[in-house]
């Protein structure tokens, strides 16, 4: 399988004139909120990502390629018969705090080439640019030998419950992959381990203490802000020890004075939970500085100190847990400690670790547990899937890996373990191709979330020469 020279310089041709329409399309869908939202009639995910998918559909319809919707969820379009190749995109988003960001998230800001706003990079761009790669590629052959199907899904950041379903009652194309993750290619995807538990007790007048603390609220991102109220302790009490685990941590925190008491807002970095490398965790630096004062002794500051410590800022790996692990397949193990809510009475919360594929015979959910239990928590649910591994020598993986060289001159051979789980993660041999480039970090689930308008369409390009060479 492969492209010859006259076809990639056709491919670049038709993207050249059909650019601007392109990102032009891309801002409709930035522009449009695709964030979970309570659900509605005809749309279960929220009136956001129900338009998004409406919006999808018209742009593909005005590619020439008609779509039909499965269960209010996603939209499944066909160029040909008998699918050998099936893209899968989705163009739901997480949440994004527009006082972090330069500008408004949720309309498309293009500044020298760089196309920001949530969703740019994960998955409305990489979803745009396999919208006209299909469209390109079919023109170009003039219709396909073998059939291409491009499927756009409304649920991904939410656990792909809308590729689940959709899984159950089809079979996916021989070939498949997803724009939703880095190149060259990425082969293996490592589980995800999502644990759920609570602390509770008596309400206790004794100061000073803390009275409430709001952390992150979404598992797979690293929390960029956190808040906390204390009472007992004045402002001037509090600021040298503030500042010494600001030293320490990097995180930024504000503190005043109320008639409540003292409030402490911490601002860090977010990131994407499956890097937690590349953000800077908010909540664990304030429950860092909360355990570090002296606060009256009780089953809240217990609890506090114990979070402290099972959760210590810049552990990324789930050591002080537990579960720290690697191996040569997939790479290591990495938790974050995302979400926290406590009041006077007790707390909830969950942390994200992305598994290894030792994982898989490690009792790493009973270590996770005993290791909370201990501390006097406890575990209410949990989620679990295993590794996803597609080997690399396979004449698919080996063709995408040659496009990708013709188009980028990198010589690369080498594949990648992801952390984060994509809509392949359980569709033998499927693989995620794109879209971020090597030492490149386009801050999915960040602030200021982007990606440049070069970078989007050699991805297209690319995606092109990916149906043509398979499909063509």
């Amino acid at each position: 399988m492969g492209i010859t020279t006259e076809i990639k310089g056709k491919i670049d041709d038709w993207f050249a004139a059909n650019a601007d329409k392109l990102i032009a399309d891309l801002t409709q869908l930035i522009n449009t909120k695709s964030v979970l939202d309570k659900p509605e009639a005809g749309a279960p995910y929220g009136r956001g990502a129900r338009d998004a998918l409406d919006l999808s559909r018209e742009i593909l319809r005005k590619l020439g390629i008609e779509t039909e919707v499965f269960e209010d969820c996603m939209a499944e379009g066909d160029i040909g018969d008998g699918a050998e190749l099936g893209i899968l995109v989705h163009v739901d988003t997480v949440a994004a705090n527009p006082d972090e960001w330069q500008s408004d998230p949720f309309v498309t800001d293009i500044r020298d080439g760089v196309i920001y706003g949530r969703g740019a990079t994960d998955n409305k761009g990489p979803a745009i640019a396999a919208f006209y790669a299909l469209a390109c590629a079919n023109a170009l052959t003039g219709g396909l030998k073998k059939g291409a199907k491009i499927l756009v899904g409304s649920a991904e950041e939410i656990g792909c419950v809308d590729i689940t379903r959709w899984l159950e009652v089809n079979t996916p194309p021989r070939y498949v992959f997803a724009p939703d993750a880095s190149y060259p290619i990425c082969n293996v995807e490592k589980g995800r381990f999502v644990l759920y538990f609570e602390g509770k007790w008596d309400a206790s007048g004794a100061l000073p203490r803390v009275t409430a603390l709001h952390g992150g609220g979404t598992s797979n991102i690293i929390p960029g802000a956190a808040s906390a109220s204390v009472r007992g302790l004045k402002k001037t009490e509090i600021e040298p020890v503030a500042a010494k685990l600001s030293a320490e941590t990097g995180a930024e925190f504000l503190i005043t004075d109320s008639d409540s008491g003292v409030k402490i807002v911490c601002n860090a970095k977010a990131a994407h939970a499956s890097l937690p490398w590349n953000g800077n965790n908010a909540q664990t630096a304030l429950l860092a500085l909360l355990a570090a004062l002296p606060l009256a002794e009780g089953a809240g500051a217990e609890a506090i100190r114990n979070l402290a410590r099972l959760f210590p800022h810049g552990d990324c790996y789930g050591e002080a847990v537990g579960i720290a692990q690697k191996d040569e397949v997939s790479g290591v193990l990495t938790l974050s400690f995302n979400v926290l809510e406590l009041n006077e009475t007790g707390f909830t919360a969950n942390f994200d670790s992305r598994t290894t594929q030792s994982a898989d015979s490690f009792p790493t959910l009973d270590t996770a547990k005993n290791a909370l239990e201990t501390a006097g928590f406890a575990v209410t649910n949990h989620t679990m899937t295993q590794c996803h591994v597609t080997e690399t020598d396979g004449e698919f993986v080996q063709t995408l890996l040659g496009i990708y060289r013709e188009y980028t001159g990198d010589d690369a051979s080498r594949s990648l373990a992801l952390g984060g789980t994509t809509y392949v993660h359980n569709i033998p041999g499927g693989v995620a191709f794109g879209t971020e480039k090597p030492g490149v970090n386009n801050r999915i689930h960040g602030r200021d979330e982007f990606i440049t308008v070069d970078e989007l369409l050699t991805s297209a390009k690319m995606f092109a020469a990916a149906v043509v060479a398979i499909c063509g």
